[in-house]
């Protein structure tokens, strides 16, 4: 069945250029190809290149629901429609910017290089934003967006993307009604059940038993049911088994305490039990006093070891040395 033409509500901005009326031209260029081929100029306006005001335009065009399509004409010289566009975007159509460019190459050259076009759906709406060229805005119009604005474009188009549209693969435009699953069962964790009762597992058509796939021998092999009652008894054979190998032998007590110091007594920083009585230092006596003297000759401690091993009653008493007579002064 043959498709119909539907006509689209489109909006049609101007970016306004002060040094020349390259955007107006491109303006009425789009109303009177769109125009022409049957869709309806809702909005048709200059506005300022500025981006607050660009973005708040497009913005209100995406809002409202008599909107179809939005087509920008953008400054040469200026990235404000584009950065105005960027934060709305719900999904880009690169290829419109692609396909541009390889159609104007064929028309103008290397020049096409040059031609920075965008489109992109935002929400519901199609925005499209095409240089202030002449040139430019009549190749994307010829060659893009008369045809992907006409319903009976085949295989498929921009058109069929619209929701109001509603369109189906058959052909035929009419409302689709959203697809119900009958057989759908509720998730087991909100089905309505009595306190204290467990939850339901969902079951499934034709569902068996638990099985597991065995390694060696390559077949399924069910899963034996274990009874509560078995269940019990093999956890407290294995408590009891635990239980069994524990040591039971006592753990000594730990020490008391010391008791703690008499209340009247002052602390010592000592750890004996009474502190240690202080002594006057020895009196220094010097090693030639304690040794023998004979002859008026101190005897060496190795002179009484040797006549000591020949005799031990030649051993040479300690006798005191003979009092020294002073000399007059002469």
């Amino acid at each position: 069945m043959e498709r119909e033409f539907i006509g689209l509500n489109i909006a049609v901005v101007a970016v306004s250029e002060a040094e020349s009326g390259a955007s107006d031209a491109c303006r009425r260029l789009v109303t009177e190809r769109l125009g022409g081929a049957g869709h309806r100029i809702a909005q048709d306006y200059t506005i300022e290149d500025n981006v607050q005001q660009i973005r708040a335009k497009l913005l209100e065009h995406v809002a409202d629901a008599g909107i179809d399509v939005v087509i920008v004409v953008a400054s040469m010289k200026s990235e404000s429609a584009g950065i105005a566009l960027d934060p709305i975007i719900t999904r880009p159509l690169d290829g419109f910017s692609d396909l541009l460019r390889m159609i104007a190459y064929q028309e103008l050259g290397s020049a096409a290089m040059l031609i920075d076009a965008e489109a992109a759906q935002c929400k519901q709406t199609f925005v499209f934003l095409i240089p202030g060229s002449p040139a430019a805005m009549g190749l994307a119009l010829e060659k893009l967006l008369v045809p992907q604005l006409d319903y009976r474009t085949a295989p498929r188009n921009l058109v069929m993307a619209l929701s109001r549209v509603k369109h189906v693969d058959s052909g035929v435009v009419e409302a689709v009604a959203p697809a119900t699953d009958t057989n759908k069962q509720p998730a087991p964790w909100i089905v309505p059940r009595a306190p204290g009762e467990a939850p339901a597992a969902p079951t499934r058509a034709g569902a068996g038993p638990a099985m597991r796939r065995s390694m060696q021998m390559g077949v399924a092999v069910p899963l034996g049911k274990a009874s509560v009652n078995d269940i019990v008894e093999k956890t407290a054979s294995s408590v009891s088994q635990r239980l069994s190998t524990l040591d039971t032998e006592p753990v000594a007590a730990a020490p008391p305490p010391p008791p703690p110091p008499p209340a009247g007594r002052a602390k010592v920083n000592s750890t004996l039990p009474n502190p240690l009585e202080v002594k006057p230092p020895a009196k220094l006596i010097p090693l030639a006093a304690l040794l023998p003297v004979q002859n008026g000759a101190a005897v060496t401690p190795g002179a009484l070891a040797a006549a000591a091993a020949v005799s031990p009653s030649a051993a040479v008493s300690p006798v005191a040395p003979p009092p020294v007579e002073e000399k007059p002064p002469e």
